[in-house]
C-alpha cells in the first residue's frame, strides 16, 4: 500500500494501512517514508500499531496523546537526509527541486499479541498502521510540516507445509482475510 500523508495540528495522525493476520501467527512489516522537505521536530512523531481490538476505542478518542495509550507499539521516526532532488509529487514541474529526507522501519508482529497487562483471545486480527505526531496538538507549527509520502509492504507469516522446511515460516502479500 502507499500514498501520501501530511499531518498537522487538525489532523496529528495518518492511518497507512490495516492488516488481517492469522491466530497464531506472526506478521512482517517494512514501512518506507520520504519527507519532502526537513520535519523539523521529530521527537514525537512515531510509527504505531494498534490492534482491532481497541481500534473503535481509538477512533472515538479525540486527543492524539490518549488515542497513542492504546497503541500495541511505537517507533520512533528518524529521518535520513538524501539530497536535493527532482519534486516528483504531483502536480510539480520536473525543474522543481526540493529536500529529500527518508525513514525506513522494519518490523515483526506477533498474533496473539504478547501484552503484559491483558491476553488477547488467539484469534485472525486486524492490526492497523498509522504515524503520528503527538506534538502538534501543543503547536500549531502545521506551515513547517512537509508532505510525507509512504510505503508500506506487509506480509502475513504462516507455518510452511513443505517437508524440506519444517519449523520454518513462509511470508506472504495475502492478509488472513483472503
Amino acid at each position: 500500500s502507499s500514498g501520501m500523508a501530511h499531518l498537522s495540528g487538525a489532523k496529528t495522525e495518518a492511518t497507512l494501512v490495516k492488516f488481517a493476520v492469522s491466530a497464531s501467527s506472526s506478521a512482517k512489516i517494512d514501512l518506507n517514508l520520504t519527507s519532502y522537505g526537513m520535519y523539523e521536530d521529530e521527537k514525537e512523531l512515531r510509527f504505531r500499531i494498534y490492534i482491532d481490538d481497541e481500534w473503535r476505542q481509538v477512533k472515538r478518542t479525540p486527543l492524539c496523546s490518549d488515542k497513542v495509550k492504546l497503541s500495541q507499539r511505537a517507533v520512533p521516526i528518524v529521518f535520513d537526509y538524501v539530497g536535493y532532488k527532482a519534486d516528483d509529487r504531483r502536480g510539480k514541474k520536473p525543474s522543481d527541486k526540493v529536500e529529500i529526507y527518508t525513514a525506513r522501519i522494519q518490523h515483526e508482529i506477533k498474533n496473539p499479541p504478547n501484552l503484559h497487562r491483558n491476553q488477547k483471545a488467539d484469534r485472525p486480527r486486524y492490526f492497523y498502521f498509522v504515524i503520528d505526531d503527538c506534538s502538534l496538538e501543543k503547536s500549531y507549527h502545521d506551515n513547517k510540516i512537509p508532505d510525507m509520502t509512504f510505503n508500506v509492504q506487509v506480509l502475513n507469516g504462516r507455518p510452511s507445509t513443505s517437508p524440506f522446511h519444517k519449523g520454518m515460516k513462509v511470508y506472504e502479500h495475502l492478509p488472513a482475510d483472503e
